[in-house]
């Protein structure tokens, strides 16, 4: 039995500010310019792939080196990974392609939570090139300055001895964004980066991308959409964050949950993040990189995201991007290299079948016949 791919059949559907502010002439208009022409030439490509799952630009080589790149993320609301479950995430994170990190919530066993860092720690230690990455405000970007210091301090205390890479993500206040106070987003992201300075911390600066598309709420930007996400990756990367990164993959709060049910990352919302790092980098020499999460499915996700990232970042940056998405997407890379290398592939088949035992996470999978036939074994151009 194989998982049911994702990829959508139609271009993704996103808010109206999403692509009206690609056409705003102003000081941007050459980055909305750029990034109209790679959002429709990746549909393009999506819909080739939807159709004739082949693309030249999707490849097994390309999804083993998505998978040395993706931090491995449970997060779920309930927070109830127990023991088990976060070992098991461990352990899908160093086989069969060693992944980037385990990313989830910064819970020591405090405050009545399951303790989600130590099993990482303990069976992480005999894999030291994979990482371990806590999520601070997480989904909503409530820490005021001296919780956000207090909460970084606390987990470089956790994971100071710890010989693997070490991350925090940390939202921004979104809310006080779209409510036009910038200086109180500024102050908790300079708070933020005061705490990591005394610390070996990567930093990832969450910009939940999807909330800035939100026209009616948006105080400063209105349905500037473009403008907004921009502005906000570049106040991150003043303030000295290592990676922005699009989204949470978690639900707005209202009242923006009405119109962003789910924050996604996808393309259109990932461009002006791509164009803000490329400029800040050029202005500063610096080679700041952006992890994209909250909406990877699949390879076409993923290699769309590259691909975007390469034009406008170039080759070198491209080298340090991170991904970020649920352990499904894992399961799906495994299964498209799977697909793509037939019998000869290097891994046990059999976890690709293996059922989710944990009981807080028991959410059916979409499964198609295995017999199923798939047009186009190899790239021919779309009609």
């Amino acid at each position: 039995m194989l998982l049911k791919s994702s990829v959508p059949s139609t271009p993704p559907i996103a808010p109206s500010p999403v692509f009206t502010s690609l056409s705003i002439k102003d000081s941007l208009s050459s980055q909305r310019e750029h990034a109209r022409e790679i959002y429709f030439r990746s549909c393009q490509i999506a819909d080739h792939y939807a159709q004739y799952f082949s693309h030249p630009e999707i490849t097994a080589e390309r999804m083993e080196w998505v998978l040395a790149r993706t931090d491995h993320t449970t997060l779920r609301n309930t927070r109830n990974e127990p023991k088990e479950w976060m070992t098991r995430m461990a352990r899908e994170a160093t086989y069969p392609f060693p992944m980037r990190a385990v990313c989830t919530w910064g819970d020591f066993g405090d405050n009545g939570y399951t303790d989600k860092i130590t099993p990482l720690i303990e069976f992480l230690k005999d894999y030291p090139n994979v990482g371990i990455a806590v999520v601070l405000g997480y989904p909503h970007g409530f820490l005021n300055p001296d919780d956000a210091k207090r909460q970084i301090a606390h987990a470089w205390e956790k994971l100071k001895d710890v010989s693997n890479p070490v991350d925090f993500d940390s939202v921004i206040n979104y809310e006080a964004w779209m409510d036009g106070d910038h200086e109180k987003v500024r102050r908790i992201l300079m708070a933020e980066q005061e705490a990591r300075l005394q610390t070996k911390f990567t930093w990832k600066s969450i910009q939940k991308v999807s909330v800035h598309a939100y026209a009616s709420r948006n105080v400063v930007y209105g349905a500037d959409y473009f403008r907004s996400v921009y502005d906000s990756t570049i106040m991150s990367l003043e303030c000295g964050t290592d990676m922005p990164k699009t989204s949470t993959g978690a639900a707005a709060k209202p009242p923006y949950h009405d119109f962003v049910p789910k924050d996604t990352g996808f393309l259109p919302r990932a461009l002006p993040m791509l164009f803000a790092i490329r400029d800040f980098n050029l202005a500063n020499n610096t080679q700041r990189a952006p992890k994209f999460s909250g909406g990877n499915d699949n390879e076409a996700d993923a290699a769309l995201l590259y691909n975007a990232a390469r034009e406008i970042l170039g080759e070198e940056v491209c080298e340090k991007i991170a991904y970020g998405t649920s352990y499904r997407f894992r399961r799906q890379l495994l299964q498209f290299i799977a697909d793509q290398q037939g019998h000869a592939c290097e891994f046990d088949r059999s976890i690709l079948t293996t059922q989710d035992t944990n009981p807080f996470f028991a959410t059916p999978r979409e499964m198609v016949d295995h017999n199923m036939p798939r047009a186009g074994a190899s790239y021919s151009p779309a009609p």
